[in-house]
């Protein structure tokens, strides 16, 4: 096998598997939005602060886990929103 049949291999894999992150995202998105749906935003932005407080807490919850979860928000939320976002995301990051 030559290198460029590895790398070529190895560019399909990381394809597959960025499109089953995107799939698992989506699925915990779309649970997200079934499980907060009708409620005030100050209750679900109270809500994920308490739950990310508490998995970093635990080790549970890495600087890119909250990178993915503000990325997959992000398109949903008006300016407003983004900004307020970026700093609960912030926050979270210096605990």
């Amino acid at each position: 096998m030559k290198f460029s049949d590895y790398k070529q291999n190895s560019s399909n894999k990381k394809q597959t598997n960025n499109q089953k992150m995107d799939k698992n995202a989506e699925r915990l998105l779309r649970n997200f939005v079934k499980d907060y749906e009708g409620k005030s935003q100050s209750d679900i932005v109270s809500e994920i602060v308490k739950v990310a407080e508490k998995n970093r807490r635990e080790g549970k919850l890495s600087d890119g886990d909250l990178d993915n979860f503000a990325d997959m928000l992000r398109p949903m939320l008006d300016e407003t929103q983004r900004s307020e976002l970026d700093l609960i995301i912030k926050k979270l990051k210096t605990q």
